[in-house]
């Protein structure tokens, strides 16, 4: 394929400032709903997989690793709006909510002991079992999330949700709406990089916010962050390598983001737990209290890591070699 005059010149530029130009043909010109089904058989295998340990036991990790692949597959789905059959891509959305919310309450369990856990150890010994109460009261929440994610799982609609994703996934051609343009195959190259920076343009509007911005307003830019950052995902394969790049820096805020999320909520947890007086959760609090100011601090400097120049022209760089 030759180089149209546009092309050659942006590859030249490129060249000049020191950025290796991006080749003219790659997989860009995969068609869209090929690359889309195999990205979703990626996320649901991995889903899949997580199942039997689960089940089987206590482990963390598996509980994880599951709802990060129930989160890509939703968003996932929220990205093909427009290439898929709205009301199926809504159908399976909503049967992979349920089970979301089950892994949700279990992870958010498991993180808040872990947390608690450190807080814990970097006490003196003669100061630890203060925060008894409040480790026996999330492990029993998280011990009864635990049975509502098991009884989910060996329910009657979780398997039902997956024999129609599982369908979905290996039948050619099912639900699939007409390309934007008649007689043509819509390719990765036509979608992926309007969708890609249309999500960077609303993740950036939050930057109007900052410095000293509310918890609201925070945990609203984290959101758009994570959509931003699962549609890069989502391309991931297509984008090349090149891609951690732009994925490094946006994972590094949306931890920083999550981090000072999870301080708001654990009040709030608290104080539901009927601990609100409790000496060693209060203690508990002022001390994630602080870390959190300490993190509020350093958070424009993770922003800018991702609104600057250098990152925008990263993301455009992927974005030109579709």
């Amino acid at each position: 394929m030759s180089e149209t005059p546009l092309f050659q010149s942006q590859r030249h530029e490129l060249a000049a400032e020191g950025v290796a130009p991006p080749l003219p043909v790659g997989l860009g010109s995969t068609p869209l709903t090929e690359t889309a089904r195999r990205s979703l058989q990626r996320f649901f295998d991995k889903l899949l997989a997580c199942e039997e340990t689960v089940l089987a036991g206590e482990d963390a990790t598996g509980v994880h690793q599951m709802r990060v692949a129930t989160r890509r597959l939703r968003a996932s789905l929220q990205v093909l709006e427009g290439v898929y059959d709205h009301k199926l891509i809504r159908r399976h959305r909503r049967g992979l909510r349920q089970i979301a919310q089950s892994l949700g309450a279990v992870r958010d369990g498991d993180v808040f002991l872990a947390h608690i856990a450190l807080y814990r150890h970097s006490l003196p010994r003669r100061a630890r079992n203060a925060l008894k109460p409040l480790v026996g009261a999330v492990a029993a929440e998280r011990s009864q999330a635990r049975q509502l994610l098991l009884k989910e799982l060996t329910g009657k609609e979780y398997p039902k949700f997956k024999q129609r994703f599982s369908a979905f996934l290996t039948t050619p051609g099912k639900g699939e709406l007409p390309s934007p343009e008649a007689g043509v195959t819509q390719r990765v190259r036509d979608f992926a990089g309007s969708a890609i920076w249309r999500r960077y343009e609303l993740w950036r509007a939050y930057e109007t916010v900052l410095p000293g911005g509310s918890d609201q307003s925070l945990h609203q830019a984290r959101i758009a962050g994570k959509q931003m950052r699962y549609t890069i995902e989502f391309f991931a394969d297509t984008l090349g390598p090149q891609v951690q790049q732009v994925l490094a820096p946006l994972i590094a805020l949306q931890d920083g983001l999550g981090v000072l999320q999870d301080g708001v909520t654990a009040r709030s947890h608290i104080a539901a737990l009927g601990l609100a007086n409790d000496p060693g959760a209060q203690s508990y609090l002022a001390a994630r209290t602080a870390e959190c100011a300490e993190l509020r601090v350093r958070v424009p400097c993770l922003w800018e890591q991702v609104a600057s120049p250098t990152y925008q022209r990263r993301l455009f760089e992927l974005i030109l070699g579709l």
